[in-house]
């Protein structure tokens, strides 16, 4: 009897040790079979309130396994979630290190972009075209295109290539735009279509480049073609005057010769002086016309006199009603001038282009008096061209001898009255005149006139005047 009791005392603190070993294997999250505690209590009868107990502590560690497994799901599931949001965040932080280089882009270009959304809303403008208008960014982005340039714009150029764009079509016009910052000026302006995932254009990117100084050097070089022309046709007209002159003297001399016969034959003849006077001033103007044709079409280097060659040249401006007229003159010559080695035409073409401009420059004056005046020393020849015009704004000077810069009308815009140019005139003359080491140095005084100063090194020059003798 005592022996079976012990027996089941056996069976019953096996089954409890078994019970506890679970029980820390569950703390431990070490989960057992729970169906080993059934067949425990199937095979070996224990009092009822173990059997219970273990059957509990069966069931207990079934829910258990259940709501590990459930959890187990749950974990796994939000790890997923967890390596789904890191993936996200990687390329969110790479699109977004992308968009920060490609705004780097943008705002370091000096052509204008922007972003525009079908309702013609800005949704992006690069540093460029906010310095263009000189307004913050803010001031863009979800206003319209029409209010930021005004509806007259927008309907008259804008509107109808930005309904282009918006069709798919890549469009390009140039046109003439007012900045607020820069003024009127000519651009080139591309719009981009572009399209989402769906193959839909959603979005229209415009690139605007300023190509004034191209658009201006177009005109220009049209306008020094003409000239250019006009240039080959007074050359040819420069050579049939210098036949037509040639001609003249044959009949002008018969004319003179017997005019001044006349006079001495007979007693009565103060009336002949006019026509002798008249036909001696029709012989120097021919003589000055055929000398000046030409040394124009010499290319040769020779002695030049340049007290001759600006007497020459300021007696052939007199062939012009304003400059003889309207224009007082002050020469001063000195005399023993040295002579200089170079092309005759270089140095009247030079000279006289400056002379021009201080005559146009008088064309408002009041007082109109042209100076013209040479020295020397001994290493240069000074000539000083002076006017009473309207003066050069300090600004200006330094751009005086750059090609296409002038303060005239262009001939584009040229009125018949006033004095106009292509801004290559003095260009012309320093280019031409440089190659002597010629320099130029300009005074000038808004509304009292311009004073150019031109330094001409000799010693050079007679340098090789002695190597060619």
């Amino acid at each position: 009897m005592k022996s079976n009791q012990n027996t089941d005392n056996d069976k019953t603190e096996h089954l409890f040790g078994r019970l506890i070993d679970l029980a820390r294997d569950v703390s431990r999250r070490r989960y057992s079979n729970p169906q080993e505690i059934f067949e425990l209590t199937k095979k070996e009868k224990y009092p009822q309130k173990i059997s219970d107990l273990a059957e509990s502590f069966g069931m207990m560690m079934v829910k258990i396994e259940g709501r590990e497994i459930e959890l187990e799901e749950k974990i796994e599931a939000l790890e997923k979630a967890n390596r789904d949001l890191n993936r996200q965040i990687r390329e969110r932080r790479s699109a977004e290190d992308m968009r920060k280089k490609y705004e780097f882009i943008a705002n370091s270009s000096k052509e204008f972009m922007t972003l525009i959304n079908r309702n013609y809303q800005y949704e992006a403008v690069n540093d460029a075209y906010c310095f263009a208008h000189n307004r913050d960014r803010s001031d863009f982005i979800g206003n319209t295109v029409s209010e930021v340039w005004g509806n007259d714009v927008f309907e008259s150029v804008l509107s109808r290539n930005l309904k282009q764009c918006f069709k798919g079509n890549e469009v390009r016009y140039q046109e003439w735009f007012n900045f607020t910052a820069l003024g009127k000026r000519y651009f080139d302006v591309v719009y981009y279509p572009y399209f989402n995932r769906l193959k839909k254009v959603t979005h229209a990117i415009v690139v605007t480049r300023d190509i004034t100084d191209l658009k201006l050097m177009e005109e220009r070089q049209r306008e020094l073609e003409l000239e250019l022309m006009k240039e080959q046709r007074l050359s040819s007209i420069g050579l049939l005057a210098a036949g037509i002159a040639h001609n003249i003297r044959s009949p002008l001399t018969v004319i003179l010769a017997r005019a001044q016969m006349m006079k001495k034959m007979l007693t009565e003849n103060h009336f002949l002086d006019p026509i002798i006077d008249q036909a001696k001033q029709i012989d120097k103007i021919l003589d000055t016309m055929m000398i000046k044709c030409r040394k124009e079409h010499d290319s040769d280097k020779t002695e030049i006199n340049l007290n001759s060659l600006l007497e020459r040249e300021l007696d052939f401006l007199e062939t012009d009603h304003d400059f003889k007229n309207k224009i007082k003159k002050d020469y001063h010559f000195s005399e023993h001038l040295p002579v200089i080695f170079g092309v005759y035409s270089d140095f009247s073409q030079g000279l006289v282009n400056i002379i021009k401009n201080a005559a146009d420059a008088m064309f408002l004056s009041d007082e109109k008096r042209l100076g013209v005046q040479t020295s020397f020393d001994t290493q240069y020849i000074y000539i000083n061209i002076a006017d009473t015009g309207c003066g050069i704004e300090k600004d200006n000077i330094p751009k005086l001898f750059n090609p296409f810069f002038t303060t005239k009308a262009y001939h584009s815009d040229k009125n018949e009255d006033k004095p106009n140019g292509t801004g290559l005139g003095l260009y012309s003359s320093y280019q031409i005149l440089k190659s002597y080491g010629v320099t130029f140095e300009i005074n000038s005084e808004i509304n009292k006139g311009t004073t150019v100063n031109i330094k001409i090194p000799f010693t050079n020059h007679q340098k090789s005047i002695t190597r060619s003798k």
